[in-house]
């Protein structure tokens, strides 16, 4: 569950990087999507699953990284640091606003150095997944365009996790106990 608003949050992240410049006078990109995403369902269903492979290799390896940097400099939060610092400057795309650019690539890494190093492994790959599906498939808050069931297809999934995560965080228990009883003095 925690994966999820991670990843939702880290997207919140990118979309308010490609439309800040607008604050500050300057031209924004042009917000480009992948034709193969407009394909239809089988092409859908192909990038989700493109993503479910590269979550796990994207989070395991900046653990990975991480766990080295901790054996080099023998201290936890140098490492956490040294691997946000990393994996900023890893991820920075060249683009027309490099102070924007920067700010955003340091949140944006902050937020998943954070969501790994807090809760640990599962959530950064259910961050990465999350940010993935997001950002490879057409959302729209329109119904009525053509290409509207992509977003019914992620709201469901992100949904679907979600709900999943927060059943299984309640270990059993009833997830509506005592709702309709009356409180007894």
């Amino acid at each position: 569950m925690l994966g999820v608003l991670v990843g939702v949050g880290i997207e919140i992240l990118t979309v308010a990087w490609v439309l800040s410049p607008r604050l500050f006078g300057l031209p924004t990109p042009v917000n480009t999507i992948d034709a193969y995403a407009l394909s239809g369902l089988r092409a859908q269903l192909a990038l989700i699953a493109q993503g479910l492979l590269q979550a796990p290799l994207i989070s395991l390896s900046a653990l990975f990284v991480i766990l080295l940097l901790s054996v080099i400099l023998r201290r936890d939060w140098l490492a956490t640091i040294a691997g946000w610092l990393l994996l900023t400057v890893l991820v920075i795309f060249p683009g027309d606003n490099p102070p924007i650019d920067i700010f955003f690539t340091a949140l944006c890494a902050a937020i998943f150095i954070f969501g790994l190093m807090r809760f640990g492994l599962l959530t950064a790959v259910f961050a990465a997944f999350s940010f993935n599906l997001l950002d490879v498939l057409p959302v729209t808050t329109n119904f009525s365009v053509w290409f509207a069931g992509a977003t019914v297809l992620v709201a469901v999934i992100l949904l679907g996790l979600g709900f999943y995560g927060a059943y299984t965080s309640l270990a059993g228990r009833p997830v509506f106990k005592g709702l309709g009883a009356i409180a007894r003095p």
